[in-house]
């Protein structure tokens, strides 16, 4: 489907987030590890990272909050992130000029979120 209709980067800007959950507090941890048993995909509980990514689209892996993460500032998600600084931050890459198609990964192995494309911080 996506190979018969490209998603048009050159005309929307767009930044994949693509977050998965590991640790043992996530109230979604029950789907989370049936997804990566049954599947062998790492998930947010709803989405498997793999399937959050469009095509040559830059794109930010959060390895450390679940689907509850983007929305909630508290409880039901249990991760650090803020939710208005990570969508700000997360505007700002995908409306950057130089957002463009990732090239190379900036992965860290000490960080548990990373982007693929330009190198800007997700936390402060």
């Amino acid at each position: 489907f996506i190979k018969r209709h490209p998603y048009p980067l050159d005309r929307v800007p767009a930044l994949c987030v693509a977050s998965c959950d590991r640790r043992p507090n996530s109230l979604l941890k029950p789907v989370i590890d049936f997804l990566a048993l049954r599947y062998g995909e790492w998930s947010d509980g709803c989405v498997c990272q793999v399937d959050a990514v469009l095509p040559e689209c830059a794109r930010v892996f959060i390895n450390d909050m679940d689907h509850f993460g983007p929305a909630w500032p508290s409880f039901p998600a249990t991760d650090k992130y803020d939710p208005t600084r990570l969508w700000l931050v997360c505007t700002a890459l995908a409306l950057s000029e130089s957002a463009l198609p990732p090239s190379s990964a900036s992965r860290s192995s000490s960080s548990s979120a990373y982007f693929e494309g330009p190198t800007l911080p997700l936390l402060p």
